[in-house]
Order: C-alpha cells, then structure tokens, then sequence
C-alpha cells in the first residue's frame, strides 16, 4: 500500500507542481501583455502630448512680430509730448555748441547725413564741416517737427510738400528712446 499511496501522492504533486509552473507562465504572460498595453498607450500619450505643445507653441504670438507692426505703423504727432520736447531742446542745445559727443550720443547707428554713399573715414560731423551745413542744421532744428510715416521730421514743409527740396531733419523713436535719424538735403539737391 505505501508504493500505491506514494506513486498517488507523486502523482498529486506532480499535477500542482505542473499547475504551479503553468500559473507562473499564465501570470507572466497577462502581465506581459498588461506591459505592452500600457506601454503602447503611454507611448500614445507622449506622442499627444508633444502634438499638443506643438500646437500651443506654434500659437503663440512671438514678441518681436509686435515690435514690428509698430515699427511700420505712421507716428502720432508727439510734437507737444514732454519726453520728445525734451529730446529737440538738447538737440538743439548740441548742434548750436557744436557738441560732437552729445549729438553722437543723440544720433541713430544708421544716421543719414547723404544720399550718395560715404567715402570711407567719413562721418557726418567732417561732412557737415566740409559743405558748412552746421548754420542749416542749426535752422533746421528751431523749426517746428511735425509726423511724417514713422518721424517727427522739420521743417513742415517736409510732410505737405513732395517738391520741398531744402534740408531736412528726422527723428524717430528707438527702443522708447527718442533719436536724430537723419539731416540731408533735399532729393532735388542731389
């Protein structure tokens, strides 16, 4: 009876020794597959996630778009605003000392004082000493500054009359900071 009962007892543990490695493998196997699923939706999620941040992203209006719509908006006559007041006053108080370092600190990078290119060394200041342009801009800027497309330019004549041909003055604003532009004879003068 021990040889029947032990071959019946082996073969009880052999069946739940084989359904506990088959468990194991059914377990495995539905976490594999668990696994694959929610990786494959995590995956779907960054996926989504990076299209919508694109798209936010792509929405969003840069600053410098701003800046230029303003830049190419006509200026508003600021004639009697206090900072631009300010700014013609010193200007004025320069060119009638001659005061070189305050005008070149008043003047834009890109100052026009010719239409026809430099020759190389030149600046304005030795242009204006060579053709005596000083007692111009001098008159110039007593005049009054009216808007004309994106400057306060002098004198008047300069924004109603397309055939005024005598010097003229520009100033425009650089980042908040009002500036000379430009002092150049007139188009016909050329």
């Amino acid at each position: 009876m021990k040889s029947t009962k032990y071959t019946e007892d082996t073969k009880r543990k052999t069946k739940t020794e084989r359904a506990k490695r088959a468990a194991p493998d059914l377990f495995v196997y539905f976490v594999d597959w668990i696994s694959v699923f929610l990786s494959f939706r995590r995956m779907c999620f960054r996926i989504l996630c990076c299209v919508l941040a694109g798209a936010l992203l792509a929405g969003c209006q840069a600053p410098y778009k701003k800046a230029d719509a303003a830049d190419k908006k006509p200026l508003k006559d600021v004639a009697g605003d206090q900072s631009f007041q300010g700014f013609v006053g010193r200007l004025r108080i320069a060119a009638a000392k001659k005061d070189l370092p305050a005008l070149a600190a008043m003047m834009t990078s890109d100052f026009g004082y010719r239409w026809e290119t430099a020759p190389s060394g030149e600046n304005a200041f030795t242009y204006w000493d060579e053709h005596g342009v000083w007692s111009e801009l001098r008159a110039v800027l007593k005049e009054n500054f009216v808007p004309n497309d994106r400057y306060m330019v002098a004198p008047p004549q300069v924004a109603g009359d397309p055939n005024y041909n005598g010097y003229r003055a520009g100033l425009r604003q650089v980042n908040g900071s009002w500036k000379f532009a430009y002092f150049v004879p007139g188009e016909v003068a050329r």
